[in-house]
């Protein structure tokens, strides 16, 4: 009971005097006296007195019952404690062989130490085999103990701590939050199990942005430390150096820096010269003194911070990378620019084992995460290759990192879509389509309002009980998936530029863009000095007659050269309502010329592009950012004329997309679906619902999407246009009342061609509605859009179906045409393997969201993801009847045996040659995957 409250100095005497009294009664081996030494070793961990339970425990744990199983357990929680990571994990087992001889896995004393085996996971960087201990110990606990037990809880917290250690931060605060509120009703606020939750939870409350929060509770714990351990304690260490990184995060550099000092010198007297914590103390003090420009005294503690981490945790451990990228920053503003390198090279290698794990356990959101945070160690390479453009290997590391990491969780979305639709495990197919009507149902809440004012909460908590639902589902399908053959999924790409030898064949250059910020290695954040310099655009190409070497191009201002693409965009639209107010006003169109447009894009990209891809003719292109909405083959070349001319493009959403992966073409027909009726079973009157009374079984659309969303308008061109397309494709058309989400859900086989003549919407901005044009409309404030999109950004875009505009009134529709929307969360739900091509044959649909490791987001990408080989989509808002002639041409080029890249770049050359002023032909672009298409030799100049 005491050491249970924290009185370990009380227990510990009380357990010495039975001890005595015991060994004389029964004898030192006998068990009594064991299970009493046990009890002491327990007051001694709580007391940071490693080497004395060595002495007293070590004699007696190989004599292979259940009491000296508690032995081994309680030695390996001290060499964990020591930092002897490995020593702790031989103790650790030991144990468990004889637990599980003893017990069945459900059994508690099973659970409990498969909890501590987690924890050791967690800190060895083993997030597959934390994930399968601590996931196994709280189902025990919870089938035992109940929701409320205080053993459910420790599982709870040590979960929360493997979720933030992969970034799942909210995921995190969930979990501590429940285990906070299981401990409370069973402890007092000072027992050391809810002191522990609380440190926990401020850490995770530092990474969401919550420092001064975490501040107080950090010296809140520091306090209680000192009055109940005194001032020698471990956990006092613990506690000066949590408190030095919340001063830190809140820019109060001299108390962070005396707090770390403080802790060092503790850690110091306590540790070995080895251990993982005082490791830590070198790290954070070493950062701080950058931070204070302190380089010297900076770079001798991260290098012996390094050398424990190396040591002791590994090479891939995630502290260690921490060590590879603040060391890396140290010696770039000591001039030691290869040694950095080398650092960064070691720390995106190093990221790639963590990444992998990640894929085997996480949900999709869990993946994200954790690829936006691996994507730091490119960010920095690439601040490196601004800041020193001429250092040997750095091109060619940074397009390696790239090539690894650019798209890594969507390619493991489609790698393990794939491997369902194939592996003929009736398992995993269930948990995938529960996951798609999970994924679905929470579209339709989000997307619509409660059913009534008081409805708010109920209709936010189910939205939040379907995202954990999602989330388990996706983990549960990943892990199901790690126990089949999916080894490696996900990670398959080209490993550097040597790799693309047999993906690039000759006259073809890669060319990877990355927008990025150059790092000011030289500035003093604790001076109040700016860290980062303006964006720049970095352009890497690589091309077979160079010999696959890595040409790296500093294109400048990134500012700049957006402000450039966007006008070139409305140039070429003829659109006002295609502007990006974040780059341009008003004022930036008035007196501008056509000649200035294209003169500023030529000097800023295409004359760099065109040096640098030499005489390739064929471009695979890898844009990012504002580049992404620019028509690369639009762009003038020096004599004026549009690089269509000279160039076959395609586009690739991030390089791993050289890698074929798709599967055998699918022997489902072709699928034609358009022009939808809009107004599929509105009411004769057409009054909105939503002014009416509202129908009790009928979600109306949330408030804020009805004002996003403007009723859409009858397309003259789409019926003719999917007659068209579907005589040359030998198909019947979808239209009408009949072209809704669920003829595009179709069961049985996927169609090898699938083509959607329609509306599409995109959120971030709003636009003007005008006739004739394929709609795509704009919310004009996107964070008014938080509460219906804010759990997926999947729902910014999509397309309208059967019944958009009578969902979008209030009214009910039939089972079929659902709300009448297909978002591009939806779109993920679908099964495209063997897909050969999408056609997306509406306005904006190639536009999206940036994201920083993932590319585009949005309805091009989902397709993608769905197993589509290849997507065509258009970059504005295209004319209705000249995108129904355009497209006949395509599909008569494709029917006649072209490829999709050669039909797309002959119906273009065949338009823009009209020599009239539009340019239609512009907005469709085609992203594939598995490299060059086309069997026809490489255009020559024009």
């Amino acid at each position: 009971m005491l050491e249970h409250y924290g009185a370990h100095e009380t227990a510990a005497g009380v357990a010495r005097r039975v001890i005595w009294l015991r060994s004389a009664a029964f004898g030192q081996g006998a068990e009594p006296t064991r299970t009493w030494r046990n009890a002491y070793g327990r007051c001694l961990l709580g007391l940071g007195q490693y080497e004395e339970i060595l002495h007293a425990l070590l004699p007696w744990a190989h004599l292979g019952d259940e009491t000296a199983s508690y032995t081994l357990s309680i030695l390996a929680t001290a060499y964990r404690n020591r930092g002897q990571l490995e020593t702790a994990r031989e103790h650790y087992e030991r144990a468990w062989a004889i637990r599980t001889r003893l017990h069945p896995p459900t059994h508690p004393a099973v659970a409990t130490l498969a909890d501590s085996l987690g924890l050791l996971h967690i800190q060895r960087g083993d997030v597959v085999a934390a994930d399968q201990c601590l996931r196994a110990a709280l189902r025990v606990h919870l089938a035992v103990e109940g929701p409320d037990g205080l053993p459910t809880a420790t599982s709870l917290g040590h979960l929360a701590v493997l979720n933030e250690s992969i970034g799942s931060y909210e995921m995190a605060l969930s979990l501590l939050d429940e285990a906070l509120r299981i401990q409370l009703k069973r402890c007092p606020p000072e027992h050391p199990s809810v002191e522990t939750t609380e440190c926990n939870r401020a850490v995770v409350l530092i990474r969401l942005d919550r420092k001064a929060e975490a501040r107080d509770v950090f010296a809140n714990l520091l306090e209680a430390a000192r009055s109940r351990m005194g001032e020698n304690h471990p956990d006092v260490a613990t506690a000066l150096n949590n408190l030095g990184w919340a001063e830190q995060e809140l820019g109060r550099w001299d108390l962070a820096r005396n707090h770390y000092e403080d802790a060092l010198d503790l850690r110091q007297r306590i540790f070995p010269a080895n251990h993982p914590l005082l490791a830590m103390s070198l790290h954070n003090l070493g950062t701080v003194y950058s931070h204070q420009g302190q380089w010297q005294s900076a770079a001798d503690l991260l290098r012996r911070a390094l050398g424990i981490r190396t040591a002791i945790q590994g090479e891939q451990h995630s502290d260690t990378v921490s060590s590879y990228l603040h060391l890396a920053d140290v010696l770039t503003a000591q001039g030691q620019a290869e040694d950095a390198l080398r650092l960064l090279m070691r720390a995106n290698r190093a990221e790639l084992s963590t990444i992998q794990q990640v894929l085997t356990v996480g949900s999709a959101s869990q993946r994200d995460r954790y690829a936006t945070l691996a994507y730091h160690s490119v960010r920095a390479l690439a601040s490196l290759v601004l800041n020193f453009p001429g250092l040997p290997g750095a091109p060619d590391a940074l397009l390696a990192a790239l090539l690894r990491k650019r798209g890594v969780a969507g390619n493991a979305f489609r790698s393990d879509r794939a491997e369902i639709s194939t592996a003929g495990r009736p398992e995993l197919a269930s948990l995938r389509d529960e996951r798609d009507r999970v994924s679905q149902r929470l579209t339709q809440l989000a997307f619509a309002g409660p059913t009534s004012p008081d409805d708010d909460e109920r209709h936010r908590q189910e939205i939040e009980d379907l995202i954990g639902r999602k989330e388990f589902l996706e983990a549960e399908l990943a892990r199901a998936l790690a126990d089949g053959s999916s080894e490696g999924r996900g990670l398959r790409a080209p490993d550097d530029a040597s790799s693309l030898k047999t993906l690039l064949p000759k006259g073809t250059a890669y060319v990877e863009f990355l927008l990025t910020e150059a790092r000011d290695y030289k500035a003093i954040r604790a001076g109040g000095d700016a860290l980062l310099r303006r964006a720049h655009y970095l352009m890497l190409v690589v091309r077979p007659e160079q010999g696959y070497a890595v040409e790296c191009v500093d294109l400048g201002d990134a500012e700049r050269i957006n402000r450039a693409a966007a006008l070139f965009r409305t140039h070429l639209s003829g659109r006002l309502d295609t502007v990006d107010r974040a780059l341009l006003t008003l004022e930036d169109l008035t007196g501008v010329t056509v000649d200035d447009i294209e003169r500023e894009l030529t000097v800023q990209l295409t004359e760099p592009l065109l040096i640098a891809v030499g005489s390739a003719r064929r471009l695979l292109v890898v844009p990012d950012a504002e580049l992404a909405q620019l028509p690369f083959a639009a762009l003038p070349d020096a004599s004026g004329q549009p690089l269509l001319h000279r160039y076959a493009i395609s586009y690739l959403a991030s390089g791993r997309d050289l890698e074929d992966d798709r599967l055998a073409p699918s022997s489902g027909a072709p699928r034609v679906i358009a022009a939808p009726d809009f107004d599929l079973a509105a009411p004769a009157d057409s009054a909105p619902a939503f002014l009416a009374p509202p129908i009790s079984d009928v979600r109306a659309p949330a408030p804020v999407l009805r004002a996003a969303l403007p009723l859409f308008t009858t397309l003259d061109g789409a019926r003719e246009e999917g007659k068209v397309v579907a005589d040359l494709l030998e198909t019947a058309p979808v239209t009408g009342p009949h072209a809704t989400k669920a003829a595009v859900r179709q069961p049985g086989p996927a169609p090898r061609i699938l083509h959607i003549v329609t509306h599409a919407y995109f959120l971030p901005d709003r636009g003007v509605e005008q006739a004739g044009f394929r709609q795509t409309w704009h919310a004009s404030r996107p964070e008014s859009l938080a509460p219906v999109v804010g759990a997926n950004p999947m729902l910014q875009s999509g397309l309208a179906l059967s019944g958009a505009n009578t969902w979008l009134r209030g009214f009910p529709l039939p089972a079929d045409a659902g709300d009448g929307f297909l978002t591009a969360a939806e779109v993920m739900t679908l099964d495209l393997h063997g897909t050969e091509l999408v056609v997306l044959s509406a306005c904006d649909t190639g536009l999206g969201l940036r994201h920083i490791a993932e590319g585009s987001i949005g309805l091009r990408r989902s397709f993608l993801l769905a197993g589509a080989a290849a997507v065509i989509t258009t970059l504005w808002k295209i004319p209705d009847r000249q995108a129904a002639h355009f497209m006949a041409s395509f599909y008569r080029l494709l029917v006649s045996g072209a490829s999709p890249a050669e039909a797309l770049r002959s119906a273009q050359l065949r338009h823009a040659d009209a020599g009239q002023e539009d340019f239609t032909w512009a907005a469709f672009t085609l992203y594939t995957r598995g490299g060059p298409t086309e069997t026809a030799a490489p255009p020559t100049d024009a």
